[in-house]
């Protein structure tokens, strides 16, 4: 069983309260918490993992405590990298130091990552290589997961059309968009943004 989750943006403090701050952290949790519940196998996050590149060590310490959890339940988690998650100049992005202490295994920062997981293929597109979105391609029970804005959104500045995104996949899980909601490819496929996890504006 899979667990799509986008847009945690841990360390964000909606409205600069500090009682918003903690309400982040709580939905955080709380979400994987399901994923152990209900005895997920993996977890799909669709970035902005992070509420920026240079989180606060509370940020850092909330999700070593969770990823440690779900490493030790075996449970797989991907993370694709969004806007927030990546330094403006050079650096590495708080999820690379996360694989680095090893509570991330599955992590797209700088390219297109395909991944096979027990029976599922994995495709992942991080944000900085979003308009290769339509290049890639899916065969059989595979999960594409990218970080983009699609018009059908209703955004002003999108990244693509729903007509845009590759066929051949089994889901497309997206993340950027705040709010739920879920498309079909002419072909049936759904597409999904989940929201964020916590109202965030």
């Amino acid at each position: 069983m899979v667990l799509h989750v986008s847009d945690t943006h841990l360390g964000a403090a909606p409205y600069g309260l500090t009682l918003r701050y903690r309400d982040v952290y709580e939905a955080f949790v709380e979400a994987m918490e399901i994923a152990l519940q209900e005895h997920v196998d993996l977890v799909v996050h669709t970035g902005d993992f992070f509420n920026s590149p240079n989180p606060p060590p509370d940020a850092y310490m909330v999700a070593a405590k969770v990823l440690s959890k779900l490493r030790d339940r075996d449970v797989e988690v991907v993370v694709v990298a969004g806007q927030h998650d990546m330094p403006k100049r050079r650096g590495l992005s708080p999820l690379q130091v996360l694989k680095s202490l090893g509570l991330l295994r599955y992590v797209a920062v700088d390219e297109i990552a395909r991944w096979r997981l027990r029976d599922l293929e994995i495709v992942a597109v991080p944000y900085k290589l979003r308009s290769e979105v339509t290049k890639v391609k899916g065969s059989g029970k595979s999960i594409l997961a990218a970080h983009l804005i699609l018009k059908e959104t209703g955004v002003p500045q999108y990244d693509a059309r729903l007509a845009d995104l590759p066929e051949g996949f089994s889901y497309i899980a997206l993340g950027d968009y705040h709010k739920y909601l879920e498309l079909r490819l002419v072909d049936g496929t759904p597409v999904v943004y989940t929201g964020s996890t916590e109202v965030l504006r």
